[in-house]
């Protein structure tokens, strides 16, 4: 028959190794599943879909969108309609739209060419397009493939629309110590504090503190060497860092390494001799780095990290704490 049919498989490893019949419940695991869906399309008499669009024409990244079908029948019967959508082979959506009825060039319901009143239907007569209304979620990268089936009360008809999200590029940028300066602020917070403080600490949240401040995984001193690392998706043709209101920067490179989500991590560092003793003598200071990813489509992404340069204790003297 016609329609959708979804298959599922699984089987279960048997820990007693088929010497106790049924196995042992508490420990036995479904070890093998698989599912595969596919669609029955009805015979000449069933209705059919007339095409399949989006709206907007063009779906980018992380913004809403619809799906627009069309249907036909030659019986003109009243129709109903279900539109499904998959991410990557996976099912996200399902919209469905009940009594469908077709209308003649009059304005006129004409369902199997009549009018209510039992009066033939005049000129051509269609049937309204569809729209499922804005998905709940925006659009991610990725593949997305919508089926649409149509029904009568003799059969489906289904048909299918595919397209592609572009990733417009995301940058998560982070600014961290080297490890041998990060050593220090452990030992610096644990012979103040008997603690290394390995949390971030807000601007406004160090400076109500009083001296000597605990200093959080984000309080450097003035002279480290900044290390720098970025998530970065798609495919950028340049990747930078700078620090806001100085003239101090670095190009970034490609690690060659990926973090969980797929993202190509970029690392680098930014020293330079003039920056010892420059920030921070007489009270902290709030600094901004904003990473961006350049890509070739003319989209920058911008990801801004604050950090916090306490140099009231000049890090040369750290030897007298520890």
């Amino acid at each position: 028959m016609d329609g959708k049919y979804t298959v599922y498989h699984w089987q279960y490893d048997d820990t007693s190794r088929g010497l106790i019949p049924g196995g042992y419940p508490a420990y036995d695991k479904v070890s093998n599943t698989a599912e595969l869906t596919f669609y029955i399309e009805g015979s000449a008499t069933a209705p059919w879909i007339t095409g399949i669009s989006t709206s907007p024409v063009k779906v980018t990244e992380n913004n809403y969108f619809s799906i627009n079908a069309g249907i036909d029948d030659v019986e003109k019967d009243v129709l109903n309609l279900t539109t499904e959508v998959y991410k990557d082979k996976k099912h996200i959506f399902t919209h469905r739209k009940k009594n469908i009825k077709p209308i003649d060039s009059l304005g006129q319901i004409s369902v199997n060419g009549k009018h209510g009143d039992g009066t033939p239907a005049v000129g051509d007569i269609t049937y309204p397009v569809t729209n499922t209304g804005d998905l709940p979620d925006k659009a991610q990268a990725g593949i997305y493939q919508v089926v649409c089936t149509v029904r009568d009360q003799t059969g489906a008809g289904i048909g299918t629309y595919k397209f592609i999200v572009l990733s417009e590029g995301k940058i998560i940028g982070q600014v961290y110590h080297t490890d041998q300066w990060e050593i220090n602020r452990k030992k610096y917070n644990l012979n103040r504090f008997k603690d290394e403080i390995n949390k971030n600490i807000p601007y406004d949240d160090y400076m109500k503190l009083k001296q000597p401040r605990t200093r959080g995984v984000n309080v450097f001193w003035s002279g480290e060497k900044f290390m720098l690392s970025a998530d970065v998706a798609g495919k950028p043709i340049k990747v930078t860092c700078k620090i806001n209101g100085t003239s101090y920067g670095a190009n970034m490179k490609n690690s060659g390494k990926k973090n969980a989500a797929g993202e190509t991590v970029y690392t680098g560092s930014i020293w330079d001799r003039s920056m010892i003793n420059k920030w921070g003598r007489k009270e902290p200071v709030e600094l901004t780095f904003t990473f961006s990813a350049v890509y070739s489509s003319g989209i920058t992404k911008r990801h801004e990290v604050k950090i916090i340069v306490d140099n009231m204790e000049d890090y040369w003297k750290l030897h007298r704490v520890f």
